[in-house]
């Protein structure tokens, strides 16, 4: 081998060590909330090429010193090198079909309502109960349940059938993750009207305040009053791309994270939203003979939050974030209090009995574990507010 050839051949290695070393530095800064949401694939890919890029750089420098010595033919790694293209090329079809049959039967899944975007849950009612009825609508903080999966409206149930003439009260759990007021709206004009409930109870911040979030991952452009924009549960289905583009995402999100612009705002222009859908729903229902009674929703945020706190906090941590922005903890503040005048200020100006929930469960750990949802002990005093609420209420709507 000429001195020129040599010196060619070390300035290739060389090259080959560097980018082998820029490109493994970059995967030791991942993105935190494509982790999050993908923990078990997410660490895998990570680590195959933490592990993987420095075994290929060694691999690789191995055969350039074979080749050199004369142990090994040059035209060898190159026959390895088509053989490995070849095969990428014969599995890539496969994996492909695989990938759209995949996505295919999530848009399929039962739970995706083509409007409501997760179909509302079955709307059980007692046919053979007497007593008034209520229905619970709201997001996550209403459907879901505690370690033993009780709700908060079951315990309300419970506690309203020990009050005189109300034995056979029914309280009807119709909370779903990622609803909003418009999702509600929409809930009881095509599936609940019918019913004619006595009462129904609205309980609901989160998801709305989020929707004003138009830059993060669930968006699919600038906000719209209409909700347009957000696509919630469906974004990963309603903004899937083919599968280069997609493994080129994933791999992007897992290399080398930029740091975010953090978003400091009091504009919060879903709000306007949100009070116009409180309006129509009370419209409607009391056109039905239906009482309406409004409740500001619990939340962990306050002033002088701990690590800890702060720690916990999920939904603006992982929600109210895009690709390159993210809300402040002090933001998502500043849009629960806005949202919780204008809720205030419609139950006010329509004349409907309103709860202030917010105030009866503490702004600690010990009864949130992220920014809204409950841990066990604040079921029991959500359930103790609420049917003390409705106690000293005429449930008897017509």
């Amino acid at each position: 081998m000429t001195e020129k050839k040599r010196i060619l051949l070390w300035l290739s290695t060389a090259a080959l060590c560097g980018a082998a070393l820029f490109v493994w530095i970059g995967f030791l800064f991942p993105d935190p909330v494509y982790l999050e949401r993908n923990r078990a694939f997410g660490s895998a890919v990570l680590w195959a090429f933490r592990i993987g890029i420095p075994v290929l750089a060694g691999a690789a420098v191995l055969v350039v010193r074979r080749v050199r010595a004369g142990k090994l033919p040059a035209d060898r790694p190159l026959l390895a090198l088509s053989v490995a293209a070849l095969l990428g090329l014969l599995l890539y079809p496969v994996a492909d079909s695989r990938y759209h049959d995949v996505m295919s039967r999530r848009r399929k899944h039962g739970d995706m309502h083509a409007f409501l975007q997760l179909a509302p849950r079955p709307v059980g009612t007692d046919s053979s109960a007497s007593g008034p009825r209520v229905f619970c609508l709201g997001g996550s903080t209403t459907e879901f349940g505690d370690t033993r999966d009780r709700d908060w409206p079951s315990r309300v149930r419970e506690r309203l059938a020990k009050v005189p003439g109300l034995e056979n009260v029914s309280v009807i759990n119709c909370g779903r993750q990622w609803y909003t007021t418009l999702h509600i709206l929409i809930l009881y004009e095509t599936q609940l009207k019918p019913l004619r409930p006595d009462v129904i109870v609205v309980m609901e911040t989160i998801n709305d305040l989020l929707v004003n979030a138009d830059f993060s991952y669930f968006s699919g452009g600038p906000f719209r009053s209409d909700y347009g924009h957000f696509f919630g549960p469906l974004a990963g289905r309603v903004l899937h791309r083919n599968l280069p583009a997609a493994v080129l995402g994933d791999l992007r999100r897992l290399w080398y994270l930029k740091k975010r612009g953090i978003v400091e705002t009091d504009s919060f222009p879903g709000a306007v939203s949100f009070r116009n859908n409180l309006e129509s729903l009370i419209d409607l229902a009391e056109k039905n003979g239906t009482r309406v009674a409004l409740m500001t929703q619990p939340y962990l945020f306050h002033e002088d939050m701990t690590p800890a706190e702060e720690k916990a906090l999920y939904m603006v941590r992982m929600e109210a974030v895009g690709p390159d922005r993210q809300w402040s903890a002090a933001t998502a503040a500043r849009g629960f209090r806005r949202y919780r005048e204008a809720l205030i200020g419609v139950a006010e100006s329509k004349g409907v009995p309103w709860l202030d929930l917010e105030a009866a469960v503490p702004k600690t750990l010990e009864y949130f574990k992220d920014d809204v949802h409950y841990r066990d002990p604040a079921y029991d005093l959500v359930a103790d507010a609420v049917a003390g609420f409705l106690a000293k209420q005429d449930l008897k709507g017509r």
